[in-house]
């Protein structure tokens, strides 16, 4: 059976409630969040946010929902395929 994964990179303000903008459009397209990553740039104002999602039906549509966020500057999705027997 294969699962793929996607791991969305994405650079964001560091303002209050960001990470919560960022995992409601997750939430509201019902899917689970498998890992939450956030570490801090080098001015502290645009910390990287590493999000790691599985199954999800259209992840270029995920993306683009996630680059309409105000305090977005920019969003990278990568996929995984893992093998479990």
């Amino acid at each position: 059976m294969e699962h793929t994964n996607y791991t969305f990179t994405l650079e964001a303000r560091n303002v209050p409630g960001m990470l919560v903008r960022i995992t409601q459009v997750f939430a509201r397209r019902g899917c689970n969040i498998q890992s939450l990553n956030v570490r801090p740039y080098t001015n502290n104002q645009w910390p990287i946010i590493d999000v790691e999602a599985y199954d999800i039906i259209d992840p270029h549509q995920m993306q683009y929902q996630l680059e309409k966020l105000v305090d977005v500057n920019y969003v990278n999705v990568r996929q995984h395929t893992l093998h479990k027997g």
